[in-house]
């Protein structure tokens, strides 16, 4: 164990005679949580702000882990409270959020953590659908620089090629029609 320890810890733990003396001796240190980390866990918790360039996904994760580490020192957050925070937290700019916090604060079936999350991810996703493309798309002409002539022009001079499946002037194709010889088409 005193091998994957850093330098610093090593010199504490390295004069216990046994395994088991260094782990108790990792709980008297480690184990509990002081006053200090709830009181910081807390603040985290009522103070966070979700940033604007953030998503909500990675919004989501972060508050979770908040109310998993105040769960896991025995802070109790009751279901009601973890959705107003979550709500509160939201961003403030674009203004679209404004109106997604007051409908949301009104929604009387939001009662859990994991409706709240779900509903942010559907609202994200219509948010994705309507915003305007980030991308524009640009159609470029395949005309040639050098030549300015109209394209009626052209196919009178008879410089442009002949399109497919037409017939060159002065050809014409026949074919036969059912019992009653050819046709001209």
């Amino acid at each position: 164990m005193l091998y994957y320890m850093h330098d610093d810890l090593m010199g504490e733990f390295e004069s216990c005679p046994t395994t088991k003396d260094m782990w108790d001796q990792f709980k008297i240190c480690f184990g509990e949580t002081s006053k200090t980390r709830l009181l910081i866990l807390q603040l985290k918790w009522m103070q966070y702000k979700m940033d604007s360039n953030q998503t909500i996904a990675e919004y989501l994760q972060i508050m979770g882990g908040i109310i998993r580490d105040l769960m896991a020192i025995g802070k109790e957050i009751y279901k009601g409270e973890q959705v107003l925070n979550v709500i509160r937290a939201l961003p403030d700019k674009p203004e679209h959020w404004i109106h997604v916090k007051m409908v949301l604060t009104h929604v009387a079936h939001l009662k859990t953590f994991a409706e709240i999350q779900s509903h942010l991810q559907i609202e994200e996703e219509r948010m994705k659908m309507f915003s305007p493309p980030s991308v524009a798309l640009v159609a470029k002409g395949n005309r040639p620089k050098g030549n300015k002539s109209s394209r009626g022009i052209q196919a009178i001079k008879g410089s442009c090629p002949p399109q497919k499946d037409r017939p060159k002037a002065g050809i014409v194709k026949k074919q036969k029609a059912k019992g009653k010889g050819e046709k001209k088409i």
